[in-house]
C-alpha cells in the first residue's frame, strides 16, 4: 500500500554520492549566505568606527577653535560684527573656523556618497547638530568680518554644500542674499 507524503523521500536508488552532493549544496548555500551576514556585519562597524573617528576629529577641533576664541578675546556679536584681539587677528579665526567646517563638511560628503549610511549617521546625528547650532550662528554674525580673510570663499562654500546636502539641507536656513 503507498501512502502520498507531504514531502520527498529517499528513493532506494539514490546512492551516497547524490545525498553527499545535496547536502555539500546545502552547506555551500549556508556558507553564502554567512559570508554575507558576515561582511554586512564588519561594514557597518567599520562605517561606525569612521563615523566616531570623523566626531572626535570635530570635536577635537571645536576644542582648539574655542580656545582659541578664549585666548584672543574673540567677540562675536550681532548683527555683524567680529573682533579678535590677539593672534593673527580674523585670518586665524578663520583658519580654526574652516578646520571646523571642513569636517562637519566631509562627514556629510561620506553620507552623501553612501560610505556612511543612514542607520550609522542616527548615532551621531545630535552631536553634528549641536555642533552646527553652535557654528551656524557664528557664521552668520561674522559673515562680513570674514570676507576680508583669504579663507571667506571656502568658507561659503562649505556652508553651500551642508544647505544642499539632504541631511543638513532642511535644516540650515537658505542662503541670505
Amino acid at each position: 500500500m503507498a501512502f502520498n507524503l507531504p514531502f520527498p523521500t529517499i528513493d532506494p536508488e539514490m546512492s551516497y554520492a547524490d545525498i553527499a552532493g545535496v547536502v555539500a549544496l546545502f552547506f555551500t548555500a549556508f556558507t553564502f549566505g554567512f559570508t554575507i551576514w558576515q561582511w554586512n556585519r564588519r561594514r557597518k562597524s567599520d562605517q561606525i568606527k569612521i563615523a566616531r573617528e570623523l566626531i572626535d576629529r570635530i570635536e577635537t577641533k571645536r576644542q582648539k577653535f574655542d580656545d582659541f576664541c578664549e585666548k584672543n578675546r574673540v567677540r562675536v556679536e550681532p548683527p555683524h560684527k567680529l573682533e579678535v584681539q590677539g593672534g593673527r587677528g580674523v585670518q586665524e579665526f578663520a583658519e580654526y573656523f574652516l578646520s571646523v567646517l571642513n569636517e562637519i563638511d566631509y562627514y556629510f560628503y561620506l553620507v552623501d556618497k553612501h560610505e556612511l549610511e543612514e542607520n550609522v549617521l542616527k548615532y551621531d546625528w545630535a552631536k553634528l547638530f549641536d555642533q552646527l547650532d553652535y557654528f551656524y550662528p557664528i557664521y552668520e554674525i561674522a559673515r562680513e568680518g570674514l570676507k576680508s580673510t583669504t579663507r571667506e570663499r571656502l568658507i561659503e562654500e562649505s556652508w553651500d554644500r551642508l544647505r544642499k546636502s539632504p541631511w543638513t539641507g532642511p535644516y540650515l536656513p537658505r542662503k541670505q542674499t
